[in-house]
C-alpha cells in the first residue's frame, strides 16, 4: 500500500488500470514509500486524541493555538485543573511549564472561555478514555 499524497503527482498514464501499472513498475524500483498503518490500538489512542482536541477547542479555550501539545506537561496539568474544577484562568496559567514560549499573559488570554458543565463532562470522558489507552500502550 502506497501513500496516495506521496504520488498524487506523479507523472504518467491517468487510468485507474494505467495507474496501478505505472505505480507498479515505480514500486519495483524502489521508488515508492510505504504508507503508514498504525494498529487497532494506535488508531483508538489518535481518535481519542482528536476528541479530547475537539471538546476543548468546543469549551472557547485557545490552547491549541498557546500550546502546541496538549498532551504534554502543561496541557496535561491545565486539563487535569479543569477536570478538578479550576476555572479561573490565573491559576490555570499557574501549571505553565517552563519550556513553553508563549507568556503567562498570553496563557491566560487563550483559557478565557465558557466552559458548560455537559462540555467538562465530555472532556472527562474523552481524558479518561486517553488515560486508558495510553496506559494500554505501555503495556503492549
Amino acid at each position: 500500500m502506497v501513500n496516495a499524497h506521496h504520488v498524487k503527482n506523479v507523472a504518467g498514464r491517468k487510468s485507474d488500470v494505467s495507474d496501478v501499472r505505472w505505480l507498479q513498475h515505480l514500486h519495483t524500483f524502489g521508488l515508492l514509500r510505504a504508507s503508514f498503518q498504525p494498529d487497532t490500538l494506535t488508531r483508538s489512542l489518535r481518535n481519542h486524541v482528536r476528541q479530547r482536541k475537539s471538546i476543548v477547542q468546543q469549551m472557547n479555550i485557545k490552547l491549541n493555538n498557546v500550546i502546541r501539545d496538549l498532551n504534554g506537561t502543561t496541557g496535561t496539568k491545565i486539563i487535569t485543573a479543569i477536570l478538578e474544577g479550576e476555572r479561573n484562568p490565573k491559576k490555570l496559567a499557574q501549571h505553565r511549564d517552563h519550556r513553553i514560549k508563549a507568556s503567562e499573559q498570553t496563557l491566560i488570554k487563550s483559557m478565557e472561555g465558557n466552559s458548560r458543565e455537559e462540555q467538562v463532562f465530555n472532556l472527562q470522558l474523552a481524558y479518561d478514555h486517553y488515560i486508558f489507552f495510553a496506559n494500554a500502550t505501555k503495556t503492549v
